[in-house]
């Protein structure tokens, strides 16, 4: 973490000591924000994945409902002839 210090040879000791707290504070409060946003990024990543899976899911159970009904009505048509 890098931090900048504005010296002004002007200030009192006191008021240096603060502005550096300030900083200091801006600075974390920035990186804890763009983690939030790396993290955020990283769970609707992972949402979408979730999401694509499912739908693999539901259209594999799908494609097999399907052949099951085919193949019961190929087995009919058979029976009927």
């Amino acid at each position: 973490m890098t931090v900048l210090i504005d010296v002004n040879p002007s200030q009192e000791v006191g008021d240096r000591d603060h502005h550096l707290s300030i900083d200091t504070r801006l600075l974390v409060m920035t990186s804890a924000v763009s983690e939030l946003q790396a993290q955020l990024t990283e769970l609707n990543e992972l949402r979408e994945r979730v999401r694509k899976a499912e739908l693999a899911r539901r259209s594999r159970r799908v494609d097999r409902r399907k052949r099951t009904r085919i193949r019961r009505l190929e087995l009919r048509s058979r029976l009927s002839r």
